[in-house]
């Protein structure tokens, strides 16, 4: 099992990185030469996702992804944007099973799950509760 997930490593690179008169040569180099060391070579792909979510963010940026049943109109997505910032990423997901409403996350944390999937999975468990 890795000593660290890829969201602590891309955090300590980011603020090597990040630190007055780091060479960033020599910060990347030894940054692989740490993960090399601890067998955690496999977890590259997702120290590099976090990394670029670091950098995104940290310039004011954010990833957005907005879920839906269908296509939202242009209009929703414009709103959207005018949210998070003109220099955020908007990613549209069409997912039928939501059957209807929306889900926003910005950088993977949940901001509003609207879906009547979720509704009608909480009126359940109430329901559920209520007869217990």
């Amino acid at each position: 099992m890795s000593r660290y997930t890829p969201r602590q490593y891309a955090n300590a690179l980011f603020d090597s990185l990040s630190e007055k008169g780091a060479k960033s040569d020599a910060v990347v180099k030894r940054f692989a030469e740490i993960v090399v060391k601890n067998y955690d070579r496999s977890l590259l792909p997702k120290i590099v996702m976090q990394f670029k979510k670091l950098e995104r963010t940290h310039g004011g940026a954010h990833e957005v992804l907005v879920t839906s049943a269908r296509p939202l109109e242009k209009t929703v997505l414009k709103e959207v944007q005018a949210k998070v910032g003109a220099n955020s990423r908007i990613i549209e997901i069409i997912d039928p099973s939501v059957l209807g409403g929306m889900k926003v996350l910005v950088n993977d944390e949940l901001v509003i799950d609207g879906t009547f999937k979720t509704r009608i999975a909480r009126l359940v468990e109430v329901v559920v509760n209520a007869n217990t």
